[in-house]
């Protein structure tokens, strides 16, 4: 950042330098502009930088205080008819205020685009202001759900989440925002991700059975009432009415990621891969250990058609409306898929037992996904009337 700040304002220096052979006004900058630069040499650091252009920005201010001033002076002269050398000299006085502010100016709008391109470069775009987000997140976390602190700061980030929006979409369109999406839901993981407990070492009917408990506690999760009472037997998210409706449901979703977790670490231990091919559904369209999940998401597997029109009243996913003969379709798969995982599981394992390893990843992993989708946002094609109204 520094060294890109004294290349551009020695290559400013060069252009007073030529303008200057021309005129006396510019021969007026480029002495100004040399001037300063004895003081810019001895910058080095990010920090001296800064201090440095804030030094210019003040002397930038008073300057105007002056110029303020002796025009005033200037005025009174006339009114005074006061001779040509009078005013001649105070003219001279304030010209030199201008070509000084108007170099201030330049070495402003350099450092400006200097540290603007350095705060991509660390942070992958202009738009990055997650570390902010994730840190009001982390409070949020810590306070009661209904407490009037926790409300007022859950609209203080949905109003910052909301105008970063509306500044990418306004910039890259759609496509902006979808990659926007990607980074919240990053920024979600890293407030919401559980301390998991160890786990044991499973043979293969255990960890079949652990499997498809957890799976369904996924499935439960998004198709599941107040109460509840759209799953038999026992539930995985047990209301505490000691506990808040926002604090219980706070609390349910924190267990879902937790469980979201340890299916994946399942995948990932027993077959070594992230996502596992569970079966070919024709026309080389394969369902996967993931695509499981997302149907899980989507279709419930217990309560049928009639819970699932509950939770989409328009029978829509999306744009798809899902009638009765597709919906049964998708939760055959479902039933296929896990038969698929249960048998593959044994096949894999045999009579060995597995250790199911925490592939989990860290604040720091997921700091750097979420710059990585920054720069990615960052490259861009740039609405072409973005700039038209800029």
């Amino acid at each position: 950042m520094v060294q890109e700040f004294k290349y551009l304002i020695n290559k400013l220096l060069e252009e007073y330098k030529v303008e200057s052979l021309a005129s006396t006004r510019f021969r007026s900058k480029y002495e100004i502009l040399s001037n300063i630069c004895t003081r810019i040499v001895s910058i080095n650091t990010k920090e001296d930088l800064y201090k440095f252009s804030l030094s210019i920005k003040t002397q930038k201010e008073d300057n105007l205080v002056l110029y303020s001033i002796k025009m005033g002076e200037y005025k009174k002269l006339g009114l005074r008819k006061a001779s040509n050398k009078e005013l001649n000299k105070v003219a001279i006085e304030l010209n030199e205020i201008v070509n000084i502010n108007e170099v201030y100016s330049k070495i402003i709008t350099i450092y400006n685009k200097v540290y603007k391109r350095s705060t991509i470069n660390e942070k992958g775009s202009e738009f990055n202001n997650s570390e902010e987000i994730i840190s009001l997140l982390k409070k949020y976390n810590s306070l009661d759900k209904d407490s009037i602190e926790a409300l007022e700061l859950n609209k203080q980030i949905f109003d910052i989440r909301e105008k970063r929006e509306e500044e990418v979409k306004e910039k890259y369109g759609i496509n902006g925002v979808k990659i926007l999406f990607e980074i919240e839901s990053l920024e979600n993981r890293i407030i919401n991700a559980p301390i998991l407990d160890k786990e044991k070492e499973y043979n293969a009917y255990e960890l079949v059975k652990k499997t498809n408990e957890i799976l369904l506690a996924i499935n439960e999760y998004h198709f599941r009432d107040e109460n509840n009472t759209f799953f038999e037997g026992k539930t995985h998210y047990e209301y505490d009415n000691n506990l808040s409706k926002s604090q219980n449901e706070f609390n349910f979703y924190k267990k879902y990621i937790s469980y979201v977790i340890r299916y994946n670490n399942m995948i990932e231990s027993v077959f070594h891969t992230k996502n596992y091919n569970l079966l070919n559904n024709g026309n080389d369209n394969n369902i996967t250990t993931n695509d499981l999940l997302n149907f899980l998401t989507n279709y419930n597997v217990n309560g049928g058609y009639k819970l699932f029109m509950s939770k989409y009243s328009n029978s829509r996913i999306g744009n798809e409306i899902v009638s009765k003969k597709i919906y049964l379709e998708n939760v055959e798969i479902i039933n296929e898929a896990f038969l698929s995982l249960a048998a593959n599981i044994n096949a894999e394992l045999g009579t060995d037992r597995v250790i199911i390893k925490n592939y989990q990843k860290t604040e720091k992993d997921l700091m750097n996904e979420i710059k990585s989708k920054y720069s990615e946002l960052n490259n861009l094609e740039v609405k072409e009337e973005y700039h038209v109204h800029r």
